[in-house]
């Protein structure tokens, strides 16, 4: 969503909270705020949800069975999902 009408839009039309996840860093914190505020919506009407996840290599996911997941038949490569 990348116009705050949009979003009076949606609140025009019955809309009571707005949830948006945030999937590429804190930085979309100040874009999504900026919004809010040029749409002048209630700030508890809208609710940010922190997606990203840490910058570490794999993210923290690990994965606890690699001869389940990390093998891919023929390839002969582990772990490259």
């Amino acid at each position: 969503m990348r116009h705050p009408e949009k979003m009076c839009e949606l609140f025009d039309a019955g809309l009571t909270t707005l949830l948006i996840s945030m999937y590429d860093g804190p930085k979309q914190i100040e874009h999504f705020e900026k919004m809010i505020a040029e749409a002048k919506l209630p700030r508890d009407s809208v609710i940010l949800r922190d997606r990203y996840l840490p910058p570490e290599p794999g993210c923290g996911i690990q994965c606890n069975q690699p001869s389940r997941y990390g093998h891919r038949s023929g390839s002969g490569r582990y772990g490259t999902y």
